[in-house]
């Protein structure tokens, strides 16, 4: 019936909010250079413990893939 139409929508939206708020919640810029994203040093990597973000070529890491999930950021490790 018609309520289920709308609570399908209603569930949609909310679904992709809730995914723009995580984003939301990490830094735009690397915690080594303070740099936004650059393509000299590489994508951003998030931190899975704070909202801190580095540039894989400041973690000192060729590819994200090296990058170890969960990844903890120097500062969370203690570095």
């Amino acid at each position: 019936g018609p309520l289920e139409k709308v609570g399908d929508e209603g569930e949609d939206e909310e679904g992709e909010e809730v995914v723009e708020e995580i984003v939301d919640t990490n830094d735009n810029h690397c915690g080594f250079c303070r740099q936004a994203s650059s393509t000299q040093r590489g994508d951003l990597v998030c931190c899975d413990f704070c909202p801190g973000v580095y540039h894989a070529g400041c973690l000192g890491v060729r590819k994200p893939e090296d990058i170890p999930e969960p990844y903890s950021c120097p500062v969370c490790v203690g570095g």
